[in-house]
């Protein structure tokens, strides 16, 4: 099992922003989702509106507030520029912000959201480069972070280009740019993934004793695909990111076979959406791509971003804030009075009923634009807002929690 220590975590003030906004953002992205009246397109920039707000605003602002917790406890020291996270939060949510309003209706606005969120990004990175260089090429969990810092940067420098073609502001074609942005910030975020998950789940789940070497084998698969997609070399490309993907899942289900603790709380149920989620999204891109089926496509694309990421860092909260209220509230109490336990800290019920709903809310939407149904679209968006809203308030509940 993973051992680590937290001497060296940064307050909870200063990570409890990014999670807060993040879901804020989240139920923001549902609410703008039910606006669309369910016409659904790759290049409509309303939609690409709803998943820069889902993205940018929930998942990356997720990524940052864990990334700001673990780091420091996966190298054992301490952020070389911690501070740098609390301007970052703030060029971060002025940046969704602009990018949301500029897709939508002031196509100007975006290349200010852009260069906010690529000052942000760079800022991180500055924090990461040199708080964990001496364990990049040693650790693997280090490094896959330093990999998606320099994906992330990069895909943000293409999104930036493109968003001064949009608000007019240089003139060329962006649609050679859009599938090298997509896929780079996947490489980013799978990145990332492989290696805080290679800490998080063995931790979480007891696991012991199992084999590594998927994880980085599937890194440098991933790498590999990103680099060939990024010189031209498509089909190649999305074989070995295909292949990365499987490799993963291979290595999930050697800790999943390893565990000692099989209690299936809020944390294992989101984790088995997630992952499920995850292999059915890959299976559904493939045939959608090999038919030239649109729909199938897209609405594979948001089985990932909303069944798999969205899972993953929702039953992930689950675990941290509890840990980190915790440590930082109850832990000098210790041998002095009673404290609670981490399990007395979430909120099981109003937890299973944000799983309830934004798993219906899931497999509705994914189904109303893969089959092209309005009714099951509205469904879809109504469930997971309704799923953001528990989430809401669990987050704050734990946050609170004395």
């Amino acid at each position: 099992m993973v051992s680590i220590s937290t001497a060296f975590a940064p307050p909870l003030r200063l990570i409890a922003p990014f999670f807060i906004f993040g879901v804020l953002f989240y139920l923001l992205s549902t609410l703008a989702m039910l606006s669309l009246k369910g016409q659904i397109h790759w290049l409509d920039l309303h939609w690409v509106a709803v998943v820069h707000l889902y993205l940018v605003g929930f998942v990356m602002m997720s990524i940052v507030g864990a990334l700001a917790q673990l780091l420091p406890v996966m190298i054992e020291k301490g952020h070389c520029c911690v501070q740098l996270y609390g301007v970052a939060l703030g060029l971060m949510i002025m940046a969704v912000l602009l990018l949301f309003v500029g897709f939508w209706t002031a196509p100007i606005l975006l290349s200010y959201g852009g260069l906010l969120l690529l000052i942000a990004f760079g800022l991180i990175g500055i924090d990461l480069i040199f708080s964990a260089r001496a364990r990049l090429l040693h650790h693997f969990s280090a490094a896959s972070m330093g990999w998606m810092s320099l994906l992330v940067l990069i895909g943000s420098i293409v999104g930036f280009l493109m968003s001064l073609a949009l608000g007019g502001i240089v003139d060329f074609a962006i649609t050679s740019l859009i599938d090298t942005h997509i896929v780079l910030l996947f490489g980013a975020v799978m990145a990332l993934v492989y290696g805080v998950t290679l800490v998080l789940l063995p931790m979480f789940a007891l696991a012991h004793g199992f084999d590594t070497r998927s994880s980085r084998a599937a890194l440098m698969l991933l790498l590999l695909g990103v680099l060939l997609y990024s010189f031209g070399v498509a089909l190649l490309a999305l074989a070995l990111l295909a292949l990365s993907i499987l490799v993963h899942l291979y290595q999930i289900s050697l800790i999943v076979r390893h565990r000692i603790r099989k209690e299936r709380d809020i944390w294992f149920r989101s984790m088995v959406v997630a992952y499920g989620a995850l292999a059915f999204s890959l299976l559904g891109l493939f045939f959608g791509w090999i038919n030239d089926h649109e729909s199938l496509v897209l609405a594979s694309a948001t089985l990932f971003a909303v069944g798999f990421l969205g899972f993953l860092i929702s039953g992930h909260l689950y675990k941290i804030i509890p840990f980190l209220v915790w440590f930082e509230r109850f832990s000098p109490l210790v041998g002095k009075q009673k404290v609670p336990m981490l399990h007395d800290m979430v909120p099981l019920r109003t937890a299973d009923a944000q799983w309830s709903f934004s798993s219906i809310g899931t497999l509705a939407l994914v189904l109303g634009i893969a089959l092209d149904v309005q009714a099951l679209f509205f469904a879809g968006c109504s469930a997971l807002f309704v799923g953001a809203i528990f989430l809401a308030f669990n987050l704050l509940w734990m946050l609170r929690f004395r």
